[in-house]
């Protein structure tokens, strides 16, 4: 049987459980604060450290976007101006050829004209770039053609 004393320490252990179940609610709270503002904490500094990460990548892609627009109109100027260095060579060997048909066909004319006679080409001797070192002297022809038959 249970008796007035038992009661009494019942009660009282009951009244302190009450008394620590508070307490324990009080603690849990002040807990539930605390990682609440922890993790608003650490939210708010990723977002920051994000933000700050994605304006630097932002910055290097625009960066790296405007030296690949530099290289682009770089490359075609070069494409432009090799075009126009191709063409006038292209004009150049066409004046050459030309040329080359002209004097082809002339000495074509000339042998035509001969017909089997003989030439000979005689050169005089000049010193170098056709200076005479100074001395000054009457000019020169450069060869003297002797047709024979």
């Amino acid at each position: 049987k249970i008796d007035s004393k038992q009661n009494a320490r019942i009660e009282q252990t009951e009244a302190m459980l009450g008394q620590f179940i508070g307490q324990l609610d009080g603690v849990g709270e002040h807990v539930g604060k605390k990682v609440e503002e922890g993790w608003l904490h650490v939210t708010e500094t990723m977002h920051a450290k994000h933000a700050d990460q994605a304006a630097q990548l932002n910055a290097m892609l625009t960066h790296n976007r405007d030296e690949i627009t530099a290289i682009a109109v770089d490359a075609e100027s070069a494409r432009e101006r090799a075009s126009q260095l191709m063409s006038e060579a292209a004009e150049d060997v066409k004046s050459f050829s030309d040329s080359l048909k002209e004097g082809l066909s002339g000495l074509a004319a000339t042998l035509e004209k001969l017909n089997g006679k003989t030439v000979s080409v005689e050169m005089k001797s000049r010193s170098w770039f056709g200076l005479g070192g100074g001395k000054t002297r009457k000019p020169q022809r450069n060869s003297n053609v002797k047709f024979r038959s």
